[in-house]
């Protein structure tokens, strides 16, 4: 009769031979789950890879295919389809750009009225000077870096040494100077280039001289757009300056925002946005409820400002009008984008699919969600043959966002990539949303890879009409 310590010693041998052959095939399955990961992270990294790459192929066609031209509201061509580059027709001239050629001007016939020899050219301003750069200004150090103005007839009227300028606004204008980097404690990082912005008036003379001093309090490393006579600096903290180059409100925000309607919003070292007038006094702090606040847009442009409001952990939108009083209600709304109103009319986009509409100034829908973005409404000036102005906005119609469409701009990400051409139709609509031109023609997001021509079609607002003409892009056969 076998003794319990053998029946012991037998239990614990084929223990033993059991796990060895568990752990025999536990390795064998991983090996081949192994193995299994590895052929599908391949085919998906492949895939990804062939999407990043397709991409760039896709990329490089289009840059080398799109050309642009101007329309009219008839959506008759008025200018052809020639030009690598352009900016909107401004004090009747519009700069264009060839690549080879350069940055010139031409006028609404086309012709060519200053010679495409610059390597960058802006619109001319509302006091008839545009903002160039002599040809070769880009391969030079940045403090040797040079920006002319020039008068409608392509004479210099003023030079200046500076990294960048900006549009004169009621005889002056703000001009920025490279004064060096700042390297970082981590070797890793770059040095970050720093600079100082001087104010001047138009024989080039410094109301507000350059810091050249990086630790110096008083220099300006910021300065907002004009706006009722002032401009938001940042030093150290955020206030406001006039013409003059005179603090009328001291350097004490954490942020500020332009005026407008004689408001602005400010944000104190406290986190809270509040809102104040040209004298710094505080007119709004809170709203109804104690709700806090932090403005969307670009304030009290048509005397109601979008906000996002907060009461503890929830959130949502809506707009408010100079007393901090609601101009209607959102609840229920179901807001996710909110835009300043133009025209009496704001585009804003709904939760459910992010579909974008338009309402009016008293909350109601005019023009009910059915685009994927959309631009603000603006007045055409009368054209040839219309009998009166005409009102309209871009838009593009409402597509969903499918798997494809994700798993591209993933494979985009993934290789260190952004989408740097986008494909999406567009077209003008009237105020009830009907379609003055329909979607026909594609929109081209930041064709061209040299940083000064980089910002996309609607950042340069090539999208609305000015001066009766828009520009289109069109694929050049």
């Amino acid at each position: 009769m076998q003794t319990i310590e053998g029946r012991l010693d037998q239990l614990e041998k084929r223990n033993r031979r059991l796990t060895a052959a568990l752990t025999v095939m536990a390795v064998a399955i991983c090996a081949s789950l192994q193995r299994r990961l590895r052929a599908c992270f391949g085919i998906i990294g492949n895939n990804l890879l062939l999407l990043a790459l397709l991409g760039c192929a896709q990329q490089a066609d289009y840059e080398k295919q799109y050309k642009w031209g101007f329309r009219n509201i008839q959506n008759e061509v008025i200018i052809d389809f020639q030009y690598d580059s352009v900016f909107p027709f401004s004090q009747g001239l519009a700069a264009v750009y060839n690549e080879g050629d350069g940055w010139g001007y031409i006028d609404k016939t086309g012709a060519l009225k200053i010679p495409m020899q610059y390597d960058e050219a802006r619109p001319f301003g509302e006091e008839g000077l545009a903002r160039i750069r002599p040809r070769g200004d880009l391969e030079k150090k940045r403090r040797e870096r040079e920006v002319h103005y020039i008068d409608r007839s392509g004479d210099t009227v003023l030079s200046l040494k500076a990294d960048r300028a900006d549009d004169f606004y009621n005889g002056v204008a703000w001009v920025r100077k490279f004064i060096g980097t700042r390297s970082h404690r981590t070797s890793t990082s770059s040095p970050t280039p720093m600079f100082s912005w001087g104010l001047i008036d138009k024989d080039g003379n410094f109301l507000v001289p350059h810091i050249e001093d990086i630790k110096d309090e008083r220099r300006i490393w910021m300065p907002g757009m004009w706006s009722e006579g002032l401009s938001v600096i940042r030093r150290d903290r955020a206030g406001y300056m006039n013409t003059a180059g005179e603090i009328v409100i001291p350097c004490q925000y954490e942020y500020a925002e332009a005026f407008s309607n004689g408001l602005a919003f400010v944000k104190s070292e406290n986190e809270r946005w509040s809102v104040i007038d040209k004298k710094g006094r505080i007119r709004i702090s809170e709203l109804a409820g104690g709700l806090k606040f932090k403005p969307i847009g670009v304030g009290f442009k048509s005397f109601l400002a979008p906000v996002k409001m907060t009461r503890g952990k929830s959130n949502y939108l809506g707009y408010i009008d100079r007393k901090g009083k609601f101009a209607f209600k959102t609840k229920g709304m179901q807001l996710r984008r909110l835009s300043s109103f133009r025209q009496g009319l704001a585009h804003v986009a709904v939760q459910s699919e992010d579909k974008i509409g338009f309402i009016d100034r008293k909350g109601t829908w005019a023009i009910r969600p059915a685009f994927s973005e959309a631009g603000h409404f603006h007045v055409v000036n009368r054209a040839e043959g219309s009998d009166r102005k005409k009102t309209v906005a871009w838009a593009i119609p409402w597509a969903p966002y499918d798997f494809w469409d994700g798993l591209r701009d993933f494979g985009w990400s993934l290789m260190g990539m952004y989408q740097k051409t986008t494909q999406q139709k567009f077209g003008y609509i009237d105020r009830t949303g009907d379609w003055l031109i329909e979607p026909e023609t594609t929109i081209v997001y930041n064709f061209r890879k040299n940083r000064e021509r980089s910002l996309s079609a609607i950042d340069r607002q090539l999208y609305r009409f000015s001066e009766g003409l828009v520009a289109f892009p069109s694929i050049k056969r």
